[in-house]
C-alpha cells in the first residue's frame, strides 16, 4: 500500500495528538478498549467532517488511513500509548482477532473521485479546523463508539457512511464474519463442556444465507460481477467445511477443528473478500495520491484470482487433515420444498 506523503503524515500526527487529548479529558473512557478499528474510524470522522486532505479509498474493513502503524500504540495520551502492541480488547471482539494477522489493511472513506489541488495542501491542521473545534468534535464522537463491540460498530458505520452502491455488500460481509466468529465461539464452548449460545446447525444456516446474499450483491454490480466466480469458489469451501463440521458429533470436536475454522475466517477476509474490494478501492480512491493508489490496486487485482485459488487449495488440504472436507457421499440432498423456496427467492431478487 502507498505511503502517506510528508504532509499527510504530519496531518495525521496532529489528529492523533488531539484525539489523545480528547480521550484524556473524558473520565468515562476506558483506554484498554483502544484498538486499530476505532482509532482509524475516529481519524476518518475528522478527515471527512473537516475535509482534511489525506489519501483514502473504500477497501476491506472501513475508513482508515493507508498506514499500518496507525493503531493503539500510535495514540499518545497523558499516560503514554493507549495499548500494547497487540489489541487489548475483550476476547469476543472478533474484528481485532482478524486485525492481528500481519496483512496490509489500508482502507476507505468516501465515494468521491480523486481530488485535484492547485497547490500543495497545508500541513498545518489549523488550516482546516481549530484545535478547540476538533477537541469538541472528538469529545462528542468518542463516547458513542468507544465501548461498542467492534463488529456491531462496523455494521452501524457502514449503514451510515458506506457509498450507496456498496452499502449492503459491506454490511453482509460483516454479518458473515460475525457468524464465522460465532462458530469459533460455539466450538470453544463445546470443547469446554458447556452449551454454546447458538447451535452449530443454527450458525451454519446463517452462514449459508449470508453467503447467498453476498453472491447476490456482488453479482448484480456491473464491475464487481467479474469477481463472482472466484468468490463462489472460495465461499463454497467455507460452506463445505461448515456442513462437515455440523455432521460431526459434538463429542468429536477438538481444538484442531477450531483452528481450521479460524483459518477459514482469515481466508474469507484476506482473500475472498479482498478480491472484489480491490475493485472497490480503485473505484473510490480519493485524495492527493488517488492515481497512485488506483494503479497499485489494479496491479494487485490482475493476478489476485490466482492467489485466492492457490490459498483455497492450501486451506482445503488443511481442512481434509481434520475431516472438514466433505467426500461426495457427505453432501446432503436438498428437499424439493427447500429447493423451490430458494428458486423463488432468487427469482424475486432477479426481478427487483
Amino acid at each position: 500500500m502507498i505511503d502517506l506523503t510528508e504532509t499527510e503524515s504530519e496531518l495525521v500526527d496532529q489528529l492523533l495528538d488531539v484525539l489523545g487529548e480528547a480521550i484524556d479529558s473524558l473520565p468515562e473512557i476506558d483506554k484498554s478498549y483502544a484498538n486499530k478499528t476505532k482509532i482509524q474510524k475516529l481519524l476518518f470522522f475528522a478527515i471527512d467532517e473537516f475535509e482534511i486532505p489525506v489519501t483514502h479509498s473504500w477497501y476491506l474493513a472501513g475508513a482508515v488511513v493507508p498506514d499500518r502503524s496507525i493503531g493503539p500504540n500510535a495514540l499518545q495520551t497523558a499516560d503514554g500509548p493507549t495499548g500494547p502492541s497487540s489489541p487489548s480488547v475483550p476476547e469476543t471482539d472478533s474484528e481485532d482477532v482478524i486485525e492481528s494477522v500481519s496483512t496490509v489493511d489500508p482502507i476507505l472513506f468516501t465515494d468521491s473521485s480523486g481530488e485535484k489541488f492547485d497547490s500543495e495542501p497545508s500541513s498545518d491542521l489549523e488550516a482546516y479546523v481549530s484545535r478547540s473545534d476538533l477537541l469538541s468534535f472528538y469529545r462528542q464522537e468518542i463516547p458513542d463508539l468507544w465501548h461498542q463491540q467492534t463488529m456491531r460498530f462496523l455494521q452501524n458505520f457502514y449503514q451510515e457512511t458506506a457509498p450507496d452502491e456498496y452499502r449492503l455488500l459491506y454490511i453482509e460481509s460483516t454479518h458473515l464474519r460475525t457468524h464465522l466468529a460465532d462458530l469459533v465461539d460455539a466450538i470453544d464452548a463445546i470443547i469446554e463442556g458447556s452449551t454454546p449460545e447458538r447451535s452449530i446447525a443454527s450458525i451454519r444456516e446463517s452462514i449459508e444465507l449470508s453467503i447467498s446474499d453476498l453472491h447476490y450483491y456482488i453479482g448484480r454490480h456491473d464491475d464487481l460481477s467479474q469477481t463472482l466466480d472466484v468468490v463462489v469458489e472460495g465461499t463454497d469451501l467455507i460452506e463445505d467445511a461448515v456442513m462437515r463440521l455440523d455432521q460431526h458429533s459434538t463429542a468429536d470436536l477438538t481444538p484442531e477443528h477450531r483452528s481450521a475454522i479460524e483459518r477459514l475466517q482469515d481466508f474469507f477476509y484476506y482473500y475472498v473478500w479482498k478480491y472484489p474490494c480491490l475493485l472497490i478501492s480503485i473505484d473510490t480512491a480519493s485524495g492527493t495520491q488517488a492515481d497512485d493508489l488506483r494503479a497499485e490496486q489494479l496491479a494487485a487485482f490482475e493476478d489476485f484470482d490466482d492467489r485466492v485459488l492457490d490459498e483455497r487449495s492450501t486451506i482445503a488440504a488443511d481442512l481434509a487433515s481434520v475431516d472438514l472436507l466433505p467426500a461426495p457421499g457427505d453432501y446432503e440432498p436438498i428437499d424439493d420444498s427447500v429447493l423451490s423456496e430458494r428458486l423463488c427467492d432468487l427469482s424475486t431478487q432477479y426481478l427487483e
